[in-house]
């Protein structure tokens, strides 16, 4: 079974239990799947209306995130344990100035290929030594290979970044799978909003597919038709289609929830 099919099964509560058959299980609620939630967040910001995401990941990754769609555009209301999010119909606005990324680096890499929409944008981070040090080197030749300019300040495609000159119209480009899955996603995003669409080649050895089958996943449950080859290497998404918002719920996260589901058992059980 797929990893985005296994992830997107587990269920928004769960029953774990130690000792005798006679102990009472303990009954937890999983937080959101930060994955998913910044997925389903990003296609509702591209599509056109409202839609509303359920259980979405608590993080500093979501918060981000909500702050630069703002920027971009789009209306996010927090709610308890929902968000509404009212799109921008895949025309973000420019900001109107650097979005801030935090320690965010999930958000950076998706929001720079939705960023190639603009005639200019910048990100920044007040976290030089983390993020700040994280190249997206492969992403931006993917970038410029499609006629957009992009500056980094720092060798390898370190922040602070600046895209110019976009929207392009799509085409063929080839980026690197090796360094990391998150390139490919945000290529994913972008392609279906530019006139040509996208013929994406992953080069190199795809890490994380998991994470680019999560994407896919996202996008068909957004409308978005890509044609993928069984292993992800080369994906044909066509262009000017438009995001579908819709009601959507993150799924549980099992690892994220793991020292929860300790703490609850020796809260139940007394301990060791």
């Amino acid at each position: 079974m797929e990893y985005a099919d296994t992830l997107a099964r587990v269920p928004r509560r769960v029953r774990v239990s130690a000792g005798p058959p006679s102990a009472a299980p303990v009954r937890l609620a999983l937080p959101g799947s930060k994955y998913y939630t910044l997925r389903y967040a990003l296609a509702a910001l591209l599509a056109s209306g409202e839609s509303v995401l359920r259980h979405p990941a608590i993080s500093d990754d979501t918060a981000v995130l909500v702050d630069a769609m703002r920027a971009l555009g789009g209306i996010v209301t927090i709610e308890r344990d929902c968000l509404r999010i009212t799109g921008c119909g895949g025309r973000p606005a420019t900001p109107v100035g650097p979005l801030q990324m935090g320690n965010a680096g999930a958000v950076l890499r998706l929001l720079l290929g939705i960023g190639a929409l603009l005639p200019q944008v910048s990100f920044a981070t007040d976290h030089p030594d983390s993020l700040g040090q994280r190249p997206n080197a492969d992403l931006l030749d993917a970038l410029r290979a499609l006629g957009v300019t992009c500056e980094a300040s720092e060798p390898g495609g370190r922040l602070p970044i600046t895209l110019r000159g976009g929207p392009p119209r799509g085409g063929a480009v080839s980026v690197s799978g090796a360094s990391s899955s998150q390139f490919v996603s945000a290529l994913l995003f972008l392609a279906p909003l530019l006139a040509d669409g996208l013929d994406i080649q992953v080069l190199g050895e795809a890490r994380s597919g998991g994470f680019i089958a999560a994407t896919l996943r996202v996008q068909a449950e957004a409308g978005i038709q890509v044609d993928a080859a069984p292993d992800r290497r080369r994906l044909r998404v066509p262009g000017d289609q438009a995001y579908r918002p819709g009601e959507w719920i993150a799924p549980g996260d099992v690892p994220s929830a793991a020292a929860l589901i300790a703490a609850g058992l020796v809260t139940a059980h007394g301990g060791p």
